[in-house]
């Protein structure tokens, strides 16, 4: 009972305590200010929603050319982008695939597809018309086959693209020189057709008819590991033409190359071949 008595004469102690104690005033609250606390709320977490979608994004550029070009014994597909791994890092995985399809035969078979993913860094130049040096420890292009047809390389390189605008125009200089290593056993002698060095040049016009763009480029690498064997190489030249006063996005395209090295599958032979398809 004591026990009993203490513990209720601390209750009303306590109680008594509280009572004793000023009261807070009551705090009213519109509805119309709870209601934009909360739409504020909901907005900010919305905006980091929407920033971590985007930085989770697989954002893909493009790296080369992207077409479908039409030809006889082969058409020719590529596709190629690039991938920054860090985003305040110019680093990127770049990824090529050249295929060659046969659309003359009844099957439909592709002669020979080609993948040539790469790592490389972008360095930023402070010159007026050179604009970055791509440096690339490891490049690999192969044919994805095994036994006789299999053919591959790697190699590391340096790019260097410049470019300059005028009224109406912008030219281009691509220079890359490249250090192969790893050849295939089956292509040990492709040095002989593919040299260390590759220039690409030309120029984009634009203008303000239904056909806005106009893009003429033109590629030439000679063979040979000392370039000796100039005529050993090849040569392209591609022109496309855009239509956007008809809001059409891809561009007509034709292109010509003569040379060897076209296809890895037959590398050491010279071909010459016109195309026409579409550029996007």
């Amino acid at each position: 009972m004591i026990f009993l008595n203490l513990f209720i004469g601390l209750c009303i102690l306590q109680a008594q305590a509280q009572e004793s104690q000023p009261s807070t005033p009551e705090i009213k609250t519109d509805q119309e200010d709870v209601r934009r606390f909360t739409d504020q709320n909901e907005i900010d977490i919305a905006k980091t929603v929407e920033a971590d979608e985007k930085r989770e994004v697989f954002a893909l550029e493009k790296h080369h050319a992207n077409y479908f070009l039409y030809g006889q014994p082969s058409t020719k597909i590529q596709f190629s982008f690039k991938y920054q791994v860090v985003r305040k890092i110019p680093f990127y995985i770049g990824y090529t695939q050249l295929g060659f399809w046969d659309l003359t035969r009844e099957s439909k078979p592709f002669k020979d597809t080609n993948f040539n993913p790469e790592l490389f860094y972008r360095l930023k130049l402070n010159n007026s018309y050179w604009k970055y040096l791509d440096i690339s420890p490891i490049e690999h292009k192969s044919n994805g086959r095994e036994g006789e047809a299999s053919r591959g390389f790697n190699r590391s390189y340096l790019l260097a693209y410049g470019e300059n605008t005028g009224k109406s125009f912008v030219y281009f200089t691509q220079v890359k020189i490249a250090q192969m290593y790893g050849q295939d056993e089956q292509n040990l002698d492709i040095q002989n057709y593919i040299g260390p060095l590759e220039i690409r040049f030309g120029f984009t016009e634009f203008t303000n008819s239904a056909l806005d763009r106009l893009k003429l480029e033109f590629m030439f690498f000679p063979g040979g590991n000392t370039m000796r064997n100039f005529w050993n190489g090849a040569h392209e030249i591609d022109i496309s033409f855009r239509f956007g006063g008809a809001d059409l996005n891809p561009s007509l395209m034709l292109q010509f190359y003569e040379g060897n090295a076209e296809t890895l599958i037959d590398y050491d032979k010279r071909v010459q071949q016109f195309r026409v398809g579409i550029r996007l």
